[in-house]
């Protein structure tokens, strides 16, 4: 997809199918396989184990899901070739295959952490302690590059965190069933419904496979191979993410996850929380009890019973799957569907752009197939604008590259916009390309708090909306087009004083009793993300407060916020007096100018109401403080950026580009990889010159 050859809709149409077949399917083969012939089983037997539960694997409802992200994809596909692999490398004591193995699976910077827990508790059990050492050193160069970029996007990380968190770690923590986690999907489960048709007969027979490797393992003559850490594994795992155990009348509440994470949350590890997500764990599930499987069928094809324990556990696996199968559906989501040509012929006129790509007027047909074009983004609203009250042809070329726009699709609409000029032409769906699009923009930024207000630039600008702004340093601030009061007054305020929203010292609740930033996600909540993509603000529920630590003086209060139906009250209370702000009102974000008030040593910001609202920050702005009107600025570079709703991304003025980081950091990998393999030969080179000299 870098150089072109590919588009991103032709990758994600075949992804779905290379990661759990291409990838998953020689995983589970060879990982099995192994596992059958280091039990002294050969010939026919083995390649009919090992060929049945590959495809099992992969037709699984977790593979399926899977894969529609390439990440987890990939993890979920390397997990059994890991598992043996680490198995062979430290009974070999290999400690270079035993990085590699490790490096294949580390597929992102929460995958190693996994990697990592898999390769421990496998070097625990083999007591291979010297070859894991010795192997950290080339997984680290292998790996180099996910370090880098975590060293150098740690901050990014960290504020992904806070949405990670309110959308994965705090959801239904509590209702996960042991027989659901038993099968894999107990992190999807009760969020999403899979079972369709005869319940009574569904139910019991998706645990034949489970009770052939469990039951099968009693049976096992070898159980200090590794059988004995594959069951462990898959023990570990169904247990950890298991929240009730039901036993006859009564029902166990176990949560082990729940627990950890409430005491994580009020320690420096809060930041960090996005590289332990509960989805990795139910990942692991499946991949050792397949393992197990599959030796407990070599076991029994030792003792002629294998044919129809294999045809049971085919067939009974084969139903369980047979919905995601069949439909290419997972829980009623993520339908695999043939797009039409001429979205496949546009996604490939489109795979070689830099910059974003606005949809204008498309119709309901092609709608569900524009998250699979490159760079379809909708910043800050632009869409909503320009459907309900601004005319597409108000709109410049210089405004539409502000925003990253490089090309515009129509679908029965002629734009007419200076310099943008028609390019790609079929059915009744045209592209124009913005012929005055430039990939760099040097500039200062520029906030806007309405799409209309960037109306009549002349020239192209780094534009940011307003609520983002205090992501950028007060020195690249260039002004802000247009604002109410408050806006201007806490931007003028930012540029000349630095001076940002109060931090506010929140706990991290798992739901909205009280001021915190462990957001409780609802339809309503999403909307507003979607609406100011990556706003952070505090979410309440009912009647709280908090002391706000600030100096004894006079401030002036600007409260920012999220206005929604039936929202409270927030309030800055001194002891005496307060000064407030009703958030009653439609969904918007606002700042409000609310007056001026004394703090003595006791200021509080209270919230009074039963339903939820949304606080983005309290600006307190010291009276005493006079504005010198000092507006000057330095430029700073954006780049178009189609991983960004905001449609670009800022960097400090360097004149090494994105891509140009990238491949930097891959040749550092490479070069320390070739150093470390050639280490030896380098010494003998060093040592016969220096014996020279």
């Amino acid at each position: 997809m870098r150089v072109g050859i590919l588009s991103f809709m032709m990758f994600d149409y075949i992804g779905q199918f290379i990661f759990p077949f291409a990838l998953a399917v020689p995983s589970m083969y060879f990982a099995s396989r192994y596992l059958l012939r280091k039990t002294g089983l050969y010939g026919i037997r083995v390649i009919l184990i090992s060929a049945s539960l590959a495809f099992l694997y992969a037709i699984s409802p977790t593979a399926f899901y899977f894969s529609h992200w390439y990440n987890y994809a990939s993890f979920y596909a390397f997990l059994p070739a890991t598992i043996t692999g680490a198995d062979y490398a430290l009974e070999k004591g290999n400690y270079l295959l035993l990085a590699i193995i490790s490096a294949v699976s580390s597929t992102d910077p929460r995958g190693f952490v996994f990697t990592l827990f898999i390769v421990l508790t496998m070097t625990l059990y083999k007591r291979g302690f010297y070859t894991f050492l010795k192997s950290v050193i080339p997984y680290l160069l292998l790996e180099s590059r996910v370090f880098l970029y975590l060293l150098l996007g740690h901050s990014y990380y960290s504020q992904l965190s806070l949405d990670i968190e309110s959308g994965q770690l705090w959801i239904n923590y509590q209702t996960y069933s042991i027989l659901e986690s038993m099968r894999g999907i107990g992190v999807f489960n009760p969020d999403v419904t899979f079972y369709t048709g005869n319940l009574f007969f569904f139910y019991p027979i998706s645990f034949i496979f489970i009770e052939t490797g469990i039951l099968g393992y009693l049976f096992l003559k070898k159980r200090k191979s590794i059988s004995t850490y594959l069951l462990f594994l898959y023990l570990f795992t169904v247990l950890f993410i298991t929240s009730t155990v039901p036993l006859g009348p009564f029902t166990i509440t176990l949560d082990l996850i729940y627990p950890l994470l409430h005491v994580l949350q009020n320690t420096f590890a809060y930041g960090y929380l996005w590289i332990i997500l509960p989805t990795y764990i139910s990942e692991m599930v499946m991949a050792p009890l397949f393992l197990l499987v599959a030796m407990v069928l070599g076991e029994m094809s030792k003792r002629k019973i294998l044919l129809p324990v294999l045809v049971m556990v085919l067939v009974s696996q084969g139903i369980f799957s047979s919905p995601a199968v069949l439909s290419g559906n997972y829980f009623g989501e993520y339908v695999t569907h043939d797009p039409p040509p001429i979205m496949m012929n546009l996604a490939d006129f489109l795979k070689g752009s830099q910059g974003d790509v606005a949809f204008l007027g498309y119709g309901v047909g092609y709608s569900s197939y524009l998250d699979d074009l490159p760079h379809d983004l909708d910043p800050y609203g632009f869409m909503n604008h320009k459907q309900a009250s601004l005319p597409f042809t108000q709109v410049s070329a210089e405004e539409l590259n502000a925003l990253g726009f490089q090309y515009v699709v129509t679908e029965g609409m002629k734009p007419n916009v200076t310099n943008l000029i028609p390019v790609w032409s079929e059915g009744n769906i045209t592209v124009y390309k913005n012929m005055d699009f430039t990939y760099e923009i040097n500039s200062p930024v520029y906030v806007y708090t309405s799409f209309n207000q960037l109306l009549g630039l002349n020239k192209s600008v780094n534009v940011l909306p307003e609520y983002l702004m205090y992501s950028i340093s007060p020195k690249y601030l260039g002004g802000i087009l247009g604002g109410n009061q408050a806006e201007r007054i806490a931007f003028l305020y930012y540029k000349e004083y630095g001076i940002k929203p109060v931090s506010l010292e929140v706990k991290h609740l798992p739901y909205p009793t009280n001021f915190t930033d462990s957001i409780y996600t609802t339809y309503e909540i999403l909307d507003v993300e979607n609406a100011y993509p990556y706003l952070f603000f505090y979410e309440v529920g009912n009647n709280s407060f908090l002391n706000l630590n600030v100096s004894q003086g006079v401030y002036r209060v600007i409260f920012e916020y999220v206005s929604l139906p039936g929202g409270g009250v927030f309030s800055v209370f001194n002891g005496t007096t307060s000064v407030s702000v009703n958030t009653n009102s439609s969904m918007n974000l606002n700042f409000y100018c609310a007056g001026e008030i004394r703090d003595s040593g006791e200021l509080q910001l209270r919230f009074t109401g039963d339903s939820i609202s949304l606080l983005a920050g309290v600006i307190l702005i010291p009276v005493n403080l006079k504005l010198n009107g000092t507006m000057n600025a330095v430029p700073i570079t954006s780049y178009p950026n189609s991983g960004s709703l905001l449609g670009r991304s800022f960097s400090e003025p360097t004149s090494m580009s994105h891509l140009d980081l990238e491949l930097s950091l891959n040749g550092v990998t490479t070069l320390a990889l070739m150093l470390f393999v050639l280490r030896k030969h380098i010494i003998k080179w060093i040592k016969e010159v220096t014996a020279h000299i």
